[in-house]
């Protein structure tokens, strides 16, 4: 019987997109979560490797906070400095 051995040489990073999970207290305000989260977008786009960065929503209640997502498009070369 034969078995094929096979190598993974090379990997390609295919994936442009990040994902990040903001956790915020339940009794924080929601127009102090909204600036919170406006001004974090804001500082992320200031990176020149990335190309786009949006709220996408509520991720996840969870017991302690809420789980806010934020996505981030960026120059997959870059996308552990980032």
């Amino acid at each position: 019987m034969n078995m094929l051995v096979r190598n993974i040489d090379e990997i390609d990073v295919v994936s442009s997109s990040i994902f990040i999970t903001l956790p915020l207290p339940y009794e924080l305000p929601v127009k102090r979560a909204e600036i919170i989260i406006a001004d974090i977008l804001n500082k992320i786009k200031e990176s020149e490797n990335v190309n786009e960065c949006k709220y996408i929503g509520i991720n996840e209640l969870s017991d302690s906070s809420i789980d806010y997502l934020i996505k981030i498009d960026c120059n997959q070369l870059y996308k552990l400095q980032v």
